[in-house]
């Protein structure tokens, strides 16, 4: 029985959600991705908002840092990823019915 750790489970699990996403997009209509860009000359305001966060026209012109705990603690579990070797496999667990 393989082991596999949570954070390879949740990457894959991302993996298929991507990948169905993709499939559904490359299955749309013609129809239907000129509805949705309908939609969105209709909406100037979000539209708007868009552009505007995409730009950084209206971002801080100071620096936002982390306060220095917050930054040790990020900076410590970045270091510390680096302490373990990639295993070449990871078990899978079946999960246990209750």
């Amino acid at each position: 029985m393989k082991r596999i750790s949570i954070h390879t489970f949740m990457l894959q699990a991302s993996l298929l959600l991507v990948s169905v996403a993709i499939a559904v997009q490359a299955q749309a209509e013609p129809e239907d991705m000129t509805a949705i860009e309908a939609a969105a000359e209709t909406q100037p305001q979000a539209k708007a908002w868009l552009e505007l966060q995409s730009s950084g026209r209206a971002s801080s012109m100071q620096a936002q840092p982390l306060p220095g705990p917050v930054m040790d603690q990020v900076q410590e579990r970045y270091l510390k990823s680096f302490t373990h070797p990639v295993p070449p496999y990871f078990e899978h667990v079946q999960p246990i019915d209750n």
